[in-house]
């Protein structure tokens, strides 16, 4: 039997790396890189039912995942130089 095409896993990794790409437009890289771990995620749910595309599936959440927590980390150094919480 022939795996089927999955085409939600490579437009989460596409979409992942247009997220990383435009990672420097905080509100566009944020929302792109979330659409890309969910579809990724779909996508990786889907091989385990038949489909093919575990690559992309893993290559998407590995991107995403990683560059959300650097642009966190970069927001809230952001946040913290500018002492806009007064603690």
């Amino acid at each position: 039997m022939a795996l089927k095409s999955n085409r939600i896993a490579k437009a989460g990794f596409f979409i992942s790396l247009f997220g990383a790409i435009f990672s420097w437009v905080p509100i566009v890289g944020m929302i792109l890189l979330g659409l890309g771990f969910l579809f990724s995620l779909i996508g990786l749910i889907m091989c385990f039912t038949g489909y093919r595309g575990i690559g992309y599936s893993v290559t998407g959440l590995v991107l995403s995942s990683t560059m959300l927590i650097l642009l966190f980390t970069v927001i809230l150094a952001y946040i913290d130089e500018k002492n806009l919480f007064n603690f």
